[in-house]
């Protein structure tokens, strides 16, 4: 699991309607996020702009609240917690599954919204936090829309706003197992193919680069976690990644990027979500992704 939440902003409405609302809410996500730090290795949370785009109120930013009480302890709490952009800059396989992916989140009224927070974490593996807004927010757990690379698929997602997600009390004890569990699940664990190197297939096709895309099939396929090499994909001559896009039931598709054609295949790997698969891909690209 990541060192940091995302920030669910679709969390910002209904807007407060006084500083004094606008000050408790503040607050009031300030204890939720500690009890979470509690529990969870959380230390950040992510989100897409600075402190001047989380609206409090309509006239009132995050920061305009945190220029008005300076010498109040809870600045500090703040000035430590946001961190941007929403997806972290160093990881560029889950940019990339970020820029390929857009999630969207089933509401209380049953209206589906676009949500970016949601999708940011998503292709992170991490859930995100929010403040407790309205009666929706008041949930742990919430059914995401996620398409990728074409495919849409439906997934239950965390979104913390609330600390009673950690409370005793019998109405709320539920909360967390069930958050713990969702954790639990999110954790990567990789599982070995049963085949040999020389067991996993290699079809790649076609007369133009067929040689170097075998040769490459077969280290790839001295990886535990890789199952064969499946097809060739067109060329890719302007792309300089090794791997071009990743897809939730264990498919990578790599990009000779040394290549000046670009030549490119699709891999089987033993990932089984999305999750998995990207921790392969990071892998497989630190192994063989600058391979002459």
């Amino acid at each position: 699991m990541k060192s940091f939440a995302c920030f669910n902003e679709l969390s910002m409405q209904p807007l407060c309607t006084s500083e004094a609302s606008a000050e408790l809410r503040v607050r009031n996500f300030l204890v939720m996020v500690k009890e979470v730090r509690k529990h969870t290795h959380i230390t950040k949370v992510r989100h897409a702009g600075d402190m001047t785009t989380i609206q409090l109120t309509p006239t009132m930013t995050l920061q305009d609240y945190l220029n008005a009480h300076t010498k109040q302890p809870v600045v500090m709490a703040l000035l430590g917690l946001f961190t941007q952009p929403q997806v972290d800059m160093d990881d560029d396989i889950s940019l990339q599954s970020y820029f390929d992916t857009s999630a969207e989140v089933t509401m209380s009224d049953n209206t589906v919204t676009q949500a970016d927070g949601f999708n940011a974490a998503y292709c992170q593996n991490t859930f995100c936090v929010g403040f407790e807004s309205c009666a929706t927010w008041q949930s742990d757990f919430f059914e995401l829309s996620v398409t990728s690379n074409g495919k849409k698929k439906n997934v239950s997602w965390a979104c913390i706003s609330s600390p009673l997600v950690y409370s005793s009390e019998k109405e709320h004890a539920h909360r967390k197992p069930a958050f713990d569990q969702w954790l639990q699940e999110r954790n990567v664990k990789l599982v070995e193919s049963a085949m040999l190197p020389e067991q996993k297939p290699v079809d790649v096709e076609g007369d133009h680069g067929q040689c170097e895309l075998k040769e490459h099939a077969k280290l790839l396929n001295r990886n535990p976690y890789v199952e064969g090499a499946v097809t060739s994909l067109p060329f890719k001559p302007h792309y300089r990644e090794y791997v071009l896009k990743i897809y939730d039931n264990g498919f990578i598709d790599i990009v000779l990027c040394w290549e000046d054609v670009g030549y490119s295949m699709r891999v089987k790997t033993t990932g089984r979500n999305v999750a998995e698969t990207k921790e392969i891909a990071k892998i497989l690209r630190e192994k063989f992704g600058m391979r002459k």
